[in-house]
């Protein structure tokens, strides 16, 4: 097992004869090891020199534009690596065998399981691996805990819920959604409530939703998603955003079990003009409120009061609260 496998392209034949495609330089077999390895120059390495390597999908680049071949490769241990997210340069590194098709199962799951056996990797590489192990049904494979300990510790929120996608364990879809959950990303948040066919995630999803404060997808939720992922929380949380064109749209398409006065209340405190005229144009009868109407007369906004007088049922006038507004704006 090595730390920060990754990959880099080669020209030449495995193993004795293998050369770099970037600086041209060949491998030499070592004989303690059996396998090719490159050492730089000897004080060299603080001036940027070293031995390069990347993910598979800049490697690959790499090997189409020079002709060769894709090889997975670690720094030799016990020698100086600088690593980055994408990749790393190393003062010696070896060269662990060719990546091909028919491998690269084999190749990812022997990062994954390097990765779960406390050795650091690359991170690109290490999402590189899950990527290619998550397949339909992946979480009933012998696969299941590397990719599930890769997955927890990446907290790539798209990862996740790529995952959670193809996922019809319940056990394991509550781990994938923790995980989801700490990453706060309203969008995979609301498409993980919105498609993840696990049916008892509780109110994961929903807790972490609301805690975002982000009014597009609380709104989206309380639309879209299954009465058994709904919770009180995203009511509360879409109130406490104050935004009133999310609350007008909770008003118009929100099912009435979800609908709370709360909403109501909250969109007449922004005192906004437009979206108290719409809600007055648009929300059902057991939704519109006459405090509506005084909301949007203490606006003294002709436009919006002028709007509402020609577009407003005549029962939502009620009195001549709003012409009586517009009146006296006028006069």
């Amino acid at each position: 097992m090595f730390a920060y496998l990754a990959f880099k392209a080669f020209t030449g034949r495995y193993p004795d004869a293998l050369i770099s495609t970037q600086q041209k330089m060949p491998w030499e077999v070592d004989p303690t090891l059996g396998l090719p390895c490159l050492k730089t120059a000897a004080n060299t390495f603080e001036a940027e020199h070293g031995v390069y390597a990347a993910a598979p999908e800049e490697a690959q680049r790499d090997a189409e534009n020079h002709r060769g071949n894709v090889y997975l490769v670690a720094p030799l241990p016990g020698t100086h690596a600088i690593v980055g997210d994408v990749g790393w340069r190393a003062e010696a590194a070896v060269c662990l065998g060719r990546l091909t098709m028919d491998n690269a199962p084999r190749v990812a799951e022997l990062v994954l399981a390097a990765h779960a056996q406390g050795l650091p990797q690359v991170r690109k590489v290490l999402r590189w691996s899950v990527e290619y192990l998550i397949r339909p049904a992946w979480y009933a494979t012998h696969n299941r805990d590397l990719i599930l300990r890769a997955l927890t510790d990446l907290k790539q929120a798209d990862l996740l819920c790529l995952a959670g996608v193809s996922c019809e364990d319940d056990d394991c879809a509550q781990v994938i959604a923790r995980a989801l959950a700490e990453t706060g990303d309203a969008e995979y948040l609301y498409f993980a409530g919105s498609h993840w066919p696990a049916k008892r995630l509780g109110r994961i999803l929903a807790q972490a939703l609301a805690e975002t404060g982000d009014a597009l997808h609380l709104c989206s939720a309380g639309s879209d998603w299954p009465d058994d992922r709904f919770s009180e929380a995203i009511v509360h949380a879409l109130v406490k955003t104050r935004h009133a064109y999310y609350l007008y749209l909770a008003g118009c398409n929100w099912p009435e079990r979800r609908f709370s006065e709360a909403i109501t209340k909250a969109l007449i405190e922004t005192g906004n003009a437009k979206y108290l005229y719409l809600a007055g144009r648009d929300w059902p009868d057991g939704r519109f409120s006459k405090d509506i109407a005084r909301a949007l007369a203490q606006t003294r906004n002709a436009k919006y009061l002028y709007l509402a007088g020609r577009h407003w049922p005549k029962q939502r006038l009620g009195t001549v609260v709003i012409p009586q507004r517009l009146a006296d704006l006028l006069a």
